[in-house]
């Protein structure tokens, strides 16, 4: 006896159309909410003197007429027993790690207390040079710059002290 095919397996699906329209308002509620959520990238930049790779010397109309202007030449030598200070007039102790940290609070003061002793006396008062040794991580160089930048009087009164930051090469 012949049995009779049966429907379902003769049945054939038609294809349907896919209904895009769901995703599509997903994908465009989406877009605004992640562009409204985000976080732009804000660049902190720090405007830093590189040093010169050479060149000829300048001159002043001052240095031209005589005895050139007194000059401070401050520097902080970065290495890993800590900070130095120095300047053409006088050397300053060292600033020694505190623990394994290095001190920058230390290192404003100090700064900051020789700022107040030059004030007005020097045409580059403003002016810093951080030197580093090779083994010094860029994190420690830029929280120096950070450290004779601005200092925090009384804890909350920021006070600019050397705002002009050169970079050295090396410590010499």
């Amino acid at each position: 006896m012949a049995f009779k095919p049966s429907k379902a397996r003769t049945h054939t699906e038609e294809a349907e159309e896919l209904d895009l329209t769901p995703y599509m308002n997903f994908v465009m509620i989406l877009i605004p909410v992640i562009m409204a959520s985000s976080e732009y990238t804000k660049l902190a930049m720090i405007p830093i003197d590189l040093p010169s790779t050479g060149g000829g010397a300048s001159t002043t109309i001052d240095e031209q007429a005589g005895e050139p202007p007194p000059k401070l030449s401050l520097a902080v030598s970065i290495t890993s027993q800590g900070f130095t200070i120095t300047s053409e007039k006088a050397r300053l102790p060292i600033i020694p790690l505190k623990g394994t940290e290095y001190d920058y609070e230390a290192l404003a003061e100090k700064l900051w207390d020789l700022k107040q002793q030059v004030r007005g006396q020097f045409e580059d008062e403003n002016d810093i040079i951080i030197a580093s040794a090779q083994d010094i991580q860029y994190e420690v160089i830029i929280k120096t710059m950070d450290a004779t930048r601005v200092f925090m009087e009384d804890g909350t009164t920021p006070r600019n002290m050397f705002p002009n930051v050169s970079l050295s090469p090396g410590i010499t």
